[in-house]
């Protein structure tokens, strides 16, 4: 009986395993759907936000499961979806800029602007290795962009720069959705998702009346990579990660999710002409390598699924 029992438990583990790789493996086509697309950086996000609401809310209606909410149960997700809306703005910019590859590894940093929230404004005491990981990760990414940084184009440091700040834009929004999920009030949620998404994209809609960006999609290719962006990765992808997630420990988790960059740059490397040295290789090891110990430093803090990538 115990064997039959650690066989079905065995199986169960194995079958969420596969279903947060093919989720990871999904969220590894975000950089380089940005890439392909040829619409800017708010429109990209817009349509990314657009898709995913219109699903979402559509599952809900189907299925009939939309409840009504409260004022304070709007509050926090339509925060979540504004601070997502402005990191998804900074990230694709980045991306356009010094391409997918070194986009994905730099807003992985968003994991130690968690962190220091917690430490700042919560009071969260991290292990010792925290203080080991922050410093290695800086110096791997000094490998990753360049250690000549005066000899760079002021092009090429606005692309890194914004793909820095992307990670603290998606901190705040993580905060936000870890609030609007801590309350009573607090929707499902599916339509939490739902709430946030549509948020997301009338800021993203207003963002590109106001600094005139269009929201024409050009071509098949565009309208294809925007789909894949929006229903593949944000909605497909979400849903198989969060369905996993409760059944693997947070150091299985870590270390799968460190897959996408890895592939991103593989990728960026392959399709976009990512240069890689083994200088460069050596500062992705570290940095996403002291990404995922710190991820372990304080267990409150480890953000949930990463949505756009």
């Amino acid at each position: 009986m115990m064997n039959m029992t650690h066989a079905t438990a065995r199986a169960g583990f194995n079958k969420s395993i596969l279903l947060l790789l093919a989720g990871v493996l999904l969220f590894s086509c975000s950089a380089s759907s940005v890439a392909i697309a040829q619409v800017g950086p708010i429109a990209t996000a817009f349509y990314r936000m657009w898709f995913a609401a219109m699903i979402l809310c559509a599952v809900l209606l189907v299925q009939n499961k939309w409840q009504a909410g409260t004022l304070a149960s709007f509050g926090w997700p339509a925060a979540s979806g504004i601070f997502l809306a402005i990191d998804l703005m900074l990230w694709h910019e980045s991306i356009k800029i010094i391409g997918p590859g070194l986009g994905s590894v730099l807003t992985n940093f968003q994991i130690f602007f968690l962190m220091l929230f917690g430490i700042v404004f919560l009071k969260e005491r991290p292990r010792w290795w925290f203080y080991l990981a922050m410093p290695l990760a800086i110096f791997g990414l000094t490998l990753v962009v360049g250690v000549d940084w005066t000899g760079t184009t002021e092009s090429y440091k606005l692309g890194v720069a914004l793909g820095f700040l992307s990670g603290l834009g998606y901190a705040a929004s993580v905060l936000c959705l870890k609030q609007s999920q801590s309350h009573a009030a607090s929707m499902p949620p599916m339509q939490n998702m739902a709430f946030l998404c549509v948020t997301a994209s009338g800021f993203l809609f207003l963002a590109s009346i106001w600094y005139g960006e269009s929201l024409v999609i050009p071509d098949r290719v565009t309208l294809g990579s925007l789909l894949i962006y929006g229903i593949l990765v944000q909605v497909a992808g979400w849903m198989m990660v969060s369905r996993a997630l409760p059944h693997v420990s947070a150091a299985v988790a870590g270390l799968v999710f460190l897959i996408e960059p890895v592939l991103t740059v593989i990728l960026d490397n392959a399709f976009f002409g990512l240069q890689l040295s083994w200088l460069r290789v050596a500062g992705i090891a570290l940095t996403l390598g002291m990404v995922y110990v710190g991820s372990n430093a304080i267990a409150p803090l480890r953000p949930p699924v990463r949505n756009r990538a």
